[in-house]
């Protein structure tokens, strides 16, 4: 029974020598060996080129990402332009209601108009104090600034009969300025010879100036 187990060992030895010393099994090995280092020689030669088109497909994503951006800054802009373009117009009647100025030579001019166009006289006039430059506050809430809009405060007297008085403070209103009227106090006894009434106007107009 050994002899035979020796036998069969001694049999595949040999059998394996023949096997490897044939031509076709060295060729098969030297197939496979020679693609196994040109596998591995390929994955060390593509590393860097795999890693540029990487780089490359994260660039391409982010110009894709940047150029969505602008577009849509494009299209805001496009639409800014448009809603401006629709209130052009209106500026001037926008800048003449909130100067930027407190502009207290024009308005008193444009009451000096009016009384002499309603038939009333000017008694006195005097402007307060007002501040050149603007001022901010801070929103509740959200923490940023906004413009506050500034107040030229005056007071006038004028005289005049009541159906005159009245025309003026109508007419008054509709001055294209932004002012508010606080107090119209109504007297008889006025200074002007021939009047009915006397009235004492206190205002404020509104002015929007720049920020330093």
């Amino acid at each position: 029974m050994l002899n035979f187990r020796l036998s069969y060992r001694i049999f595949r030895k040999y059998r394996f020598l023949d096997y490897w010393d044939k031509p076709f099994t060295q060729a098969s090995l030297e197939l496979i060996l020679s693609l196994a280092t040109i596998f591995l020689l390929a994955i060390f030669a593509l590393k860097p080129t795999l890693s540029t088109i990487a780089s490359l497909y994260r660039e391409i994503n982010l110009k894709k990402e940047v150029e969505k951006k602008l577009e849509k800054k494009v299209i805001d802009l496009t639409q800014a332009q448009a809603n401006y373009a629709r209130i052009v117009q209106f500026l001037p009647v926008i800048d003449k209601s909130l100067p930027t100025e407190p502009k207290f030579t024009r308005l008193e001019q444009e009451i000096e108009y009016l009384t002499w166009a309603d038939n009333v006289v000017l008694i006195e006039a005097y402007f307060e104090k007002f501040d050149l430059v603007g001022t901010t506050s801070t929103v509740t809430g959200k923490g940023s600034a906004s413009r506050q809009p500034s107040l030229l405060r005056f007071k006038f007297t004028l005289g005049g009969s009541y159906k005159d008085l009245k025309k003026f403070f109508n007419d008054f209103e509709n001055l294209d300025r932004i002012i508010l009227l606080n107090q119209i106090n109504l007297i008889t006894q006025t200074k002007v010879a021939g009047a009915e009434l006397q009235a004492e106007i206190s205002a404020d107009a509104s002015f929007l100036p720049p920020i330093k």
